[in-house]
């Protein structure tokens, strides 16, 4: 009708992008489907961002669903989630859960369920997570996140990440990227980038992280710790290591 609808939908395609195929369309107006990824089974993972009004109050709801490669049925896997990544085996996930009395914290738990484990808490500061993803030994996640207790700056036009000027304003806090043990541990900082919403993925081996973001995209050597821009950026891009 006359709504404003912005939604987005979940399309399969090859890899050289012929024989797209959508899988789901959007039911409500404005909801989104973000951050697809491939589950070891062949089902596909996604965030689903909608619009949900209860008791007169009117919140942004974001829950990761299971999809049907197939028929696009979709179930629930958890509620709260802002970014999750699976790991290589496909027996855990590692996500970003924000919760209104506390704040977001990063998480992680076995797919089949049982326990949650916090990796980094909500009173950590380490805040919010973007783009978590596991080594291809399942070992190490990597995501992007601020530290606010040293870094409470929103991003402004003309602030700069290793020379490079900002293109779009930024919409958040910025970002610089880190790693922890899978199994629990201290986050360790590998990149002091100072990033809008970051990207990232891992190389084959993960000796590296490359990362795109709005400023460029990077490289991130974890042997000897150095950066180095390697290309344009884009404004909330996303990247992805394809493994032969």
């Amino acid at each position: 009708g006359t709504r404003y609808d912005a939604g987005s939908d979940l399309w399969i395609a090859n890899r050289d992008g012929t024989d797209p195929r959508l899988l789901f369309e959007h039911v409500v107006a404005n909801q989104l489907v973000r951050y697809p990824k491939w589950g070891v089974d062949g089902s596909l993972y996604a965030i689903v961002q909608e619009i949900e009004t209860t008791s007169g109050i009117t919140s942004v709801v974001y829950t990761l669903q299971q999809f049907d490669a197939d028929t696009g049925a979709r179930t629930t896997v958890l509620r709260d989630v802002l970014a999750y990544a699976l790991s290589p085996d496909g027996a855990r996930i590692a996500y970003a859960r924000f919760a209104r009395e506390t704040g977001e914290a990063f998480e992680s738990m076995a797919l089949a369920g049982g326990p949650t484990e916090t990796l980094v808490a909500a009173s950590e500061k380490l805040a919010p997570f973007a783009s978590p993803q596991y080594a291809p030994d399942g070992k190490t996640i990597a995501f992007a996140s601020a530290d606010q207790t040293k870094a409470p700056v929103i991003l402004r036009p003309g602030r700069r990440s290793l020379g490079a000027p900002w293109g779009p304003d930024g919409d958040g806090l910025p970002q610089d990227i880190w790693t922890i043990p899978a199994e629990g541990g201290r986050p360790t900082l590998v990149s002091d980038l100072k990033e809008d919403l970051p990207a990232l993925t891992w190389n084959g081996d993960g000796t590296k992280l490359y990362v795109l973001a709005v400023a460029g995209m990077y490289e991130v050597d974890l042997k000897n710790g150095a950066t180095t821009r390697i290309g344009e950026g884009a404004f909330h891009g996303q990247i992805l290591w394809v493994r032969e």
